[in-house]
């Protein structure tokens, strides 16, 4: 798995030497950005994860700064943030909002045409950015927590196999 992740992984030299990157070059040079860990490799998904709920068009620079900040894979985090696309944010966005909505009591999505929406828009905010928050925690604490059973699950699997392999 490991050699697997290795493969698509970017070189720190190639990302730092991009001129729009320059400034940011002092950071993007840490060999730990690019490492992949458990450790690494998990708080990169919970990152990703989580910042991918963000309703806003930066999340890629989100999570670049959080991957940088807490030193986790920065590759990954940075990618998984697209999880988001245009296909897939209306459901992703609508089911947030019927978390947020759920959880609030606010059903404020109501109206047949654009214009009725629209004049309704002012009451979506809160149930969609409650839904997104705890659609976020959720996720990242998932993704944190998934990685690290797989990762381990390989691990044994691994050390399965080598014993197999003395004892033959």
């Amino acid at each position: 798995m490991k050699k697997w992740l290795c493969r698509g992984a970017f070189a720190p030299d190639s990302i730092a030497a991009r001129p729009a990157l320059s400034a940011l070059r002092p950071w993007l040079r840490d060999p730990r950005l690019y490492r992949v860990t458990r450790h690494s490799v998990a708080g990169a998904f919970a990152i990703g994860l989580a910042l991918m709920w963000v309703p806003l068009p930066v999340q890629t620079l989100l999570a670049s700064a959080c991957a940088i900040q807490w030193r986790v894979n920065l590759p990954l985090s940075a990618s998984l943030v697209w999880i988001t696309n245009p296909l897939t944010i209306p459901p992703m966005y609508y089911g947030a909002y019927q978390v947020g909505s759920t959880i609030t009591g606010r059903t404020d999505l109501s109206g047949n045409t654009w214009s009725e929406l629209l004049a309704n828009a002012q009451g979506l905010w809160l149930p969609l950015l409650t839904g997104c928050t705890v659609l976020a925690v959720g996720c990242a604490a998932l993704g944190y927590g998934v990685t690290h059973l797989i990762w381990r699950a390989h691990i044994l699997h691994r050390l399965a196999l080598r014993r197999a392999r003395k004892s033959v």
